[in-house]
């Protein structure tokens, strides 16, 4: 294999425990990387498990592979620091021990590297081929980092432990490590990530560079690791009690909890009733799938908050978010609105008046019309749908995700209904300035759209191409794009 000038060594870190199976193959398919394999270093961490690591790796493997095993289990935070303290390489590519890299993984992460900065590469997390998904992986997508991570701007919030890389120096020259202090489930890669942006780090995010997941989830083992998650979200909170952590970490006052507390426990039995009804049912209809996400990671979301509240640390020092969407209590919201829409067939006049515009949160309330208007869509019903963008768009608000996401919806509308230059008037102002805003895809598909009005009912060939080229620089997978293109072309 030539070695390209820019290629340096990586030390791949994979912490396990026992992983016996899953380790196997993630060993198996570092040794078909497709990167130069004498400047790569396997270090498997093994935190005490109950067959000792040694026994089931192959030491007469041709890559460079140190077994380091704890005398006890000291959990994630200190296996990865082992990991970063005995690693030669100038990258250190972290990996769960049962995120599988695809050939090109490694390689793809060491040409990110190569670049000048100080910079976290993140790379896809998605479901293995083998794996056999429910319903609950299927539609709430859980676990795919390739979907969450597709936007311009990231921070310490969009990062996971499970697949990341950075380069040695950079972690050195600021002493940065995890907080071995995190001896419950979760958290202790977000309060590292937290550290590196205040260090100066960016996060950047590499698509191709795809880690497949080799676990199964259900939905009640990611409810209860998300309750176990309380006690390290206490720890962080306390350790950095300022408003920036407060408020990416979505942390409510305990008072503005309290006063939505009923409306959460009744959107949980909404939940729970969703879930038993369609969460194992063979071919669910769109709108099920709907709930099924929705409900599943409402559950999951709220599953640790009680405990998070009780704390009397919480109610005393906790600061205000500017707005309350993507909070819990956002999340119990749309489920009640989902069930007025779904089981109770209630209008949008109604659902407005009674339920979205008694809250005192202008973002939250244009958030809700978005959601609502998502939920008539899925109904076919056409005319609620828009009646909720509408009133979505009357809010004087700062700029924001839900804003450019509303007019993309009436783009589509009017399209289908043949209003075109509607139409183009909602796409224009999507792609104005919505980059910074929505996910990339979403953006994608606004100028897929633009470009398909532009050929096929005003006749502009060369504008069609140029939106259409567009498209495919940012979702290269964009099928829809590529056929619209070639008939531009010829």
């Amino acid at each position: 294999m030539n070695q390209p000038s820019k290629y340096l060594k990586i030390s791949i870190i994979l912490p396990t425990y026992a992983e016996q199976e899953i380790l196997t193959k993630t060993y198996s398919a570092l040794e078909a990387q497709d990167y130069p394999h004498h400047l790569l270093e396997i270090i498997i961490i093994d935190d005490h498990g109950p067959i000792e690591a040694h026994k089931f790796i192959p030491l007469h493997s041709f890559l460079c592979t140190k077994i380091i095993r704890h005398p006890y289990n000291k959990g994630r935070s200190a296996a990865r620091n082992t990991g970063i303290l005995h690693a030669s390489g100038s990258i250190l590519l972290f990996l769960d021990s049962d995120i599988i890299p695809q050939k090109n993984t490694v390689r793809l992460h060491a040409e990110q590297h190569s670049q000048k900065g100080k910079t976290v590469c993140l790379g896809s997390v998605r479901w293995h081929p083998e794996i056999k998904q429910n319903n609950f992986t299927r539609y709430a997508r859980w676990f795919e980092f390739d979907t969450s991570l597709d936007k311009s701007n990231l921070s310490f919030t969009d990062f996971t432990g499970a697949h990341f890389s950075i380069k040695k120096k950079d972690i050195y020259q600021d002493k940065l490590l995890f907080d071995e202090n995190f001896i419950n489930y979760g958290m202790e890669d977000i309060e590292f990530a937290y550290n590196l942006q205040n260090a100066g780090f960016s996060f950047h995010f590499i698509p191709d560079a795809v880690g497949l997941h080799y676990r199964t989830a259900e939905l009640d083992e990611q409810i209860a690791r998300s309750q176990k998650t309380a006690v390290s979200l206490l720890h962080f909170l306390k350790k950095h009690p300022n408003q920036t952590v407060f408020n990416a970490l979505k942390v409510i006052p305990a008072h503005i909890y309290t006063a939505f507390s009923d409306t959460l426990r009744h959107a949980q039995e909404i939940a729970m009733h969703y879930i038993i009804e369609y969460i194992t049912k063979p071919i669910p209809t769109k709108i099920e799938q709907e709930v099924i996400s929705l409900a599943s990671i409402f559950l999951i979301e709220s599953a640790p908050w009680n405990e998070v509240y009780a704390d009397a640390f919480i109610s005393q020092t906790a600061f205000e978010s500017n707005s309350l969407k993507s909070t819990i209590i956002d999340w119990g919201l749309r489920m009640h609105i989902f069930h007025m829409i779904f089981h109770d067939k209630k209008n949008a006049d109604y659902l407005y008046t009674t339920f979205i515009h008694p809250l005192q949160n202008t973002l939250l309330k244009q958030s809700l019309c978005h959601e609502a208007a998502r939920y008539y869509i899925l109904l076919d019903d056409t005319d609620n749908a828009h009646t909720m963008l509408k009133t979505g768009l009357y809010f004087t608000v700062p700029e924001n995700k839900d804003l450019y996401l509303i007019h993309y919806l009436i783009g589509s509308l009017q399209q289908k209904a043949g209003n075109y230059s509607a139409a183009e008037k909602h796409f224009l102002f999507v792609i104005s300035k919505g980059k910074n805003y929505i996910h990339l895809s979403q953006y994608a598909s606004a100028l897929y759209h633009l470009g398909e009005i532009s050929l096929r009912w005003f006749n502009e060939p060369h504008r069609a191409e140029s939106l259409f080229r567009h498209t495919l620089e940012l979702v290269p997978d964009h099928q829809a794009a590529k056929t619209a293109l070639a008939q531009c072309v010829v």
